[in-house]
């Protein structure tokens, strides 16, 4: 059974494998965190961190909080 967060993730994992077009799918939605934490990200200390961490304001930066571990199949 193949998954997916939502209909776009799956339209793009059937596009790039196709042989997954024929097999079970489901959409499992994932929720977000919104309402409970307040956005106090602003430009000056998105500013500042760059500044002390070094990293140019020119550079995407991607952020991954959790487990990472080899899978296959």
């Amino acid at each position: 059974m193949q998954q997916s967060k939502n209909q776009v993730s799956r339209e793009w994992a059937i596009s790039t494998w196709t042989k997954l077009s024929d097999r079970p799918h489901t959409i499992i939605p994932h929720g977000h965190y919104r309402e409970f934490y307040p956005n106090s990200i602003n430009s000056i200390s998105c500013e500042r961190t760059r500044a002390n961490l070094d990293i140019p304001s020119e550079c995407h930066l991607l952020l991954f909080l959790g487990y990472i571990d080899y899978y296959y199949s």
